[in-house]
């Protein structure tokens, strides 16, 4: 389901994020590294597509209402 998607997909991305932050070191964060942007860009994006709690939310009832009508 899109919500499924958009749940590992938001995930990874900040993984990803963090881990290459981590590897720049107190460079990451300044605002001359895009890696900072990346960071808030998906930050924002998680919660504006919905939080994290909300897409699980979605992708269980969705689950279920499958399971039912089987």
């Amino acid at each position: 389901s899109a919500a499924l998607a958009k749940l590992y997909c938001a995930r990874t991305a900040m993984e990803v994020i963090d881990d290459a932050i981590q590897i720049m070191g107190g460079l990451g964060y300044t605002d001359e590294a895009r890696v900072s942007r990346f960071w808030r860009d998906v930050r924002c994006e998680r919660i504006g597509g919905g939080t994290d709690e909300i897409m699980i939310y979605v992708a269980g009832r969705q689950i279920l209402k499958d399971y039912q009508n089987k």
